[in-house]
């Protein structure tokens, strides 16, 4: 995978399993990547994998790229809350586009 060291990734969802899977793979690349969680099981996943949360409130305007890792029925709810936040042209990537819909 190549892109733009410069590029800033968020995982919502990071501390479930597949924000987990996801985040595994991205800490390959030399990018700043954000795990973003809430639950208490999922911070304690990510805190024994030696990974730091991030607070939302802080790093939605500075990704370039945030990855929802949530439950699908969870989607709206949550883009309604964090879209807003993000800045113009951030790349929003959900895994199940069609959960949207």
């Amino acid at each position: 995978m190549s892109i733009p060291d410069d590029i800033k990734i968020g995982i919502l969802g990071a501390g479930g399993k597949m924000g987990l899977r996801i985040s595994a793979n991205l800490q390959k690349l030399p990018n700043e990547i954000f795990y973003i969680e809430n639950a208490e099981t999922g911070i304690q996943r990510l805190t024994a994998s030696g990974l730091k949360v991030s607070d939302p409130a802080e790093i939605m305007a500075r990704v370039n790229v945030l990855i929802f890792a949530v439950p699908d029925i969870l989607i709206n709810k949550i883009s309604t809350a964090v879209v807003p936040e993000l800045k113009p042209d951030t790349t929003v990537i959900l895994l199940d586009p069609a959960a949207a819909w």
